[in-house]
């Protein structure tokens, strides 16, 4: 049959997973940054998508910043070559708009990178990308409860 590509990520208290055999594959899950986010943004963001996020007061860009960067960092991850290519050189929709790419360097058109927001919790954005050659995705999340404090020093048991 088809690979199975596959693709993770973490940040904090989260962990995403990906498979398909759709393409190749990329997932980004970051936690929404803190404190400001412009340093962040000159240099990550292109010069508009640097315009759209000065829309948004000082809250709501770090959330706006965190959208942003995973649909990049999703869509680098599918290509394999991750952050060798500069974020900057990467354009993608921002928020409002369904997630797309809407430009980079690479010879893969942009219209065969499919997205899909995915919702890791409060606090937190994520995105997944598919180089599928245009084809619609869809994406299942499955949400794991949170593992018991103790479970990390469970030991199994013996035979």
């Amino acid at each position: 049959g088809p690979p199975l590509h596959t693709s993770t990520s973490h940040s904090a208290d989260r962990v995403t997973v990906a498979l398909t055999t759709d393409g190749p594959i990329g997932i980004d899950v970051e936690a929404v940054p803190t404190g400001t986010v412009d340093d962040l943004a000159r240099s990550a963001l292109t010069e508009r998508e640097q315009d759209l996020l000065r829309a948004f007061s000082e809250e709501e860009k770090r959330a706006v910043f965190a959208e942003i960067w995973v649909r990049k960092e999703a869509a680098l991850k599918a290509t394999g070559l991750g952050l060798r290519i500069s974020p900057t050189k990467v354009e993608v929709s921002g928020p409002g708009d369904p997630p797309a790419l809407l430009d980079w360097p690479l010879d893969i058109p942009p219209e065969n990178v499919c997205f899909r927001s995915l919702s890791p919790g409060p606090g937190y954005a994520a995105a997944v990308a598919v180089i599928a050659g245009g084809r619609a995705i869809e994406a299942v999340e499955f949400h794991v409860p949170t593992a018991r404090p103790d479970f990390a020093d469970a030991a199994p048991a013996a035979a």
